[in-house]
């Protein structure tokens, strides 16, 4: 399993990716991620910089244009995930992608456009009624809704009948559910805070 977020505000570029692949690559043995990554491993140093600790014997990159820099690091991040999904299955989970920037939507886009056959499940969460969301995630989301291998899961706010339930197995009055979801607005989040 490998997850990142997204937060509010300021972040690093590609930010869940670099928390992803970073664990996987803070976890996965030198001489394995040293085959895994090969001649791109370079390419990957902008996003993972940690590769530099794990291999130091990795190569400058090559000076390109930087749009060519940027393809050079999308397609080494989707060649590091294809590879650890060789080794294993993999989870990829990816939060708060409202407050995504570009960089990470483009990274998941290219990562779900590759034709390799990945044994990878990608979790992808955003809130659609968060006003500070980018217009590439509503791009992003409706060029996944067209593949039949991606489901679109919408979660709703929690009902009263959700609300008492919760109550009653934390040992609170399920009476409380109404006003509850009302102050709350039903949201799972802060239900749990109030």
């Amino acid at each position: 399993v490998l997850y990142g977020r997204c937060d509010e505000g300021l972040s690093s570029a590609a930010q869940p990716f670099v928390q992803a692949l970073g664990s996987y690559v803070a976890a996965c043995p030198v001489d394995e991620l040293r085959v895994e990554l090969g001649a791109r491993a370079s390419d990957l140093m902008a996003l993972v910089p940690e590769l530099g600790e794990r291999l130091p014997a990795i190569a400058e990159p090559r000076p390109a244009e930087p749009d060519v820099e940027r393809l050079r690091t999308l397609d080494a991040a989707v060649a590091l995930v294809e590879a650890a999904a060789a080794a294993a299955p993999v989870l990829l989970v990816l939060d708060d992608l409202h407050w995504a920037d570009v960089l990470s939507l483009l990274l998941l886009r290219h990562l779900l456009r590759t034709d390799a056959r990945m044994r990878l499940l990608v979790l992808a969460g955003y809130r659609d009624t968060e006003p500070s969301r980018s217009p590439l995630l509503a791009d992003v989301v409706t060029g996944l809704a067209r593949r039949p291998d991606v489901a679109h899961i919408e979660l709703g706010p929690l009902t009263e009948r959700h609300i008492e339930s919760i109550l009653a197995k934390t040992g609170r009055r399920p009476s409380l559910a109404a006003s509850l979801r009302m102050s709350t607005d039903g949201n799972p989040f802060f239900v749990g805070e109030v």
